[in-house]
């Protein structure tokens, strides 16, 4: 059910791709710089995070309008899911760096006995974060707050489907750290491929799992450890002994903060058929409370996101089609628009279960 669009979205450039040379030349000045970076102390380290946290503050009118450009995000949910995190990531960090940084004293084994053991914890040397669009800062920038507490240099790798906040990302970087430090490299997949290929110590990407594959098979070339974030599916039971109440608003707020775009958002629930009705009844007035009660209202307001690109938002739109015809009942919402990448909140109810969603 298309609706008209009042909200027109932002047309911007991606910022420049980085070239192969500079990759090379930046990653090389990294490794260089590693070994004075790991000799860092607690109070060097939290130096560093407490300058990214305020700085994070101080520009939060940037990313509210960077991450309005991209994708519509409202301003409470950049404070909520992209900064506040950020900055109380980097509080806990700072709180407890120093206990992290201490040697653990452990038994020694029955073949050393008369030694004292312990185990140390040290940088990886040089990390590379490879971020997705969908929480573009935080997942930047929260990974980073784990590795420079760690004492590592920082290779940074946004997601070139939300231009803007990579260059609000870049402009922040830049100003805070030395290149030789924390980097950020932007562009697309031709990028991300010759970062892969480079020998980092350690590899943090969060994304699909198709390109986890080809991350972890690229860093298994330098026996690289790696930390692969690829999502999933996300299941809600509700039950006769639920409070309705409560767990509607909770799943509408978990399932359409950011417009759905979320890898541990509510995905399908489960409902005992006894208070299935009750259930919708209760998810509607919710999304109308947070949204407004008409198509045209959540597409005015400026508190709903829209979907990132075109691609995801067809894809989107093709799922919804096929289970309509297949069968299901868009109890709630179902309109969409493609001039903004619009998909109103939407509850499907008696989905077949061969149906592709």
């Amino acid at each position: 059910m298309p609706v008209s669009s009042s909200h027109p979205s932002p047309v911007s450039d991606a910022p420049t791709s980085t070239s192969e040379d500079e990759i090379r030349r930046r990653v090389a000045a990294l490794r260089e710089h590693a070994p004075r970076v790991r000799q860092t102390s607690a109070d060097q380290r939290k130096a560093k995070l407490q300058r990214l946290a305020d700085a994070l503050l101080e520009r939060r009118e940037t990313f509210y309008d960077a991450l309005a450009a991209d994708f519509q995000k409202a301003p409470v949910e950049v404070d909520l899911t992209e900064i506040k995190a950020v900055t109380k990531e980097a509080e806990h960090a700072i709180a407890n760096l120093e206990e992290w940084m201490a040697p653990d004293r452990v038994d020694s084994p029955l073949l050393f006995t008369g030694t004292r053991s312990e185990v140390r914890y040290e940088p990886k040397g040089v990390a590379l974060i490879m971020a997705p669009w969908n929480y573009p800062a935080l997942l930047t920038l929260g990974p980073l707050v784990g590795a420079l507490t760690a004492g590592n240099c920082v290779a940074l790798k946004p997601s070139e489907h939300a231009p803007h906040t990579a260059s609000a990302i870049t402009e922040l970087i830049t100003d805070l750290y030395e290149e030789r430090e924390v980097t950020v490299f932007t562009g697309g997949p031709d990028v991300a491929q010759t970062l892969t290929a480079q020998p980092f110590d350690h590899i943090y990407f969060t994304g699909s799992p198709t390109i986890g594959r080809l991350v972890m098979k690229a860093a298994a070339e330098h026996l690289t450890s790696v930390t692969l974030e690829l999502g999933g599916k996300s299941p809600t039971v509700v039950d006769a002994t639920a409070d309705l109440e409560q767990a509607a608003g909770r799943i509408a707020w978990a399932k359409f903060t950011n417009a759905g775009q979320t890898c541990i958002a509510p995905d399908y629930l489960l409902v005992e058929d006894r208070v299935h009705d009750a259930l919708c009844d209760r998810l509607r007035a919710h999304v109308h409370q947070f949204y407004g009660a008409s198509a045209e209202a959540q597409q005015a307001t400026d508190d709903y996101a829209r979907l990132i690109h075109k691609d995801h938002y067809e894809s989107v739109v093709a799922l919804l089609t096929d289970a309509v015809e297949a069968g299901a009942t868009a109890t709630i919402g179902g309109a969409h628009d493609a001039k903004t990448n619009f998909v109103a909140p939407t509850v499907l109810t008696d989905v077949p279960l061969d149906a592709d969603i």
